[in-house]
């Protein structure tokens, strides 16, 4: 290539820029970001304490949406525990208890069904709010628990969940606040 094609194709495709650092350059934009990524602005307050953190799973989020949850939506969500868990009346156990009138029922009982230590020695019964807690994230809720699943992420998932498992009762226990 001799200087005169050189120079031509400087003045092809570099004429703009040229002509752009003859005007100042990049001096006189703006410089910004392609794409800014969102941060949240941790503030503390007059006090100085460290600004709130953010909220994790609660259960009155599941709570205002059960007076909705659907039970046949929940029927479906339950396919994901039906590898375990059998939900008819006198059903067996399998990997998991049988789950028919598990609402409201005491903790580790279902006959027949050998429970993990932390389970048998946890106490109280299957309340609504313990069942939300428990299906969000079964190790978070119950350390040494021996139940493998990883928990179910949305709040209408455990709602509709919720509904079935009180449809699998003769005597269905209320919601809170019904």
């Amino acid at each position: 290539m001799d200087s005169f094609e050189l120079a031509a194709l400087l003045v092809i495709f570099g004429g703009k820029e040229l002509i752009h650092i003859a005007e100042g350059g990049h001096a006189k934009e703006k410089k910004k970001a392609g794409y800014t990524l969102p941060v949240e602005v941790a503030s503390a307050s007059s006090s100085g304490a460290a600004p709130a953190a953010k909220k994790g799973f609660e259960f009155a989020t599941v709570a205002a949406l059960l007076p909705a949850a659907i039970v046949d939506a929940g029927q479906g969500v339950f396919k994901k525990c039906a590898t375990c868990h059998t939900p008819n009346q006198g059903g067996k156990n399998g990997q998991g208890p049988n789950l028919w009138n598990i609402v409201d029922r005491d903790l580790a009982a279902s006959d027949g069904f050998n429970y993990s230590k932390a389970m048998a020695n946890k106490g109280g019964k299957w309340d609504y709010e313990s069942l939300a807690l428990f299906l969000h994230k079964p190790k978070k809720w119950l350390k040494g628990t021996k139940m493998a699943f990883a928990g179910l992420r949305k709040p209408e998932d455990i709602a509709n969940l919720l509904a079935y498992m009180q449809s699998l009762s003769d005597s269905p226990v209320p919601f809170p606040g019904q």
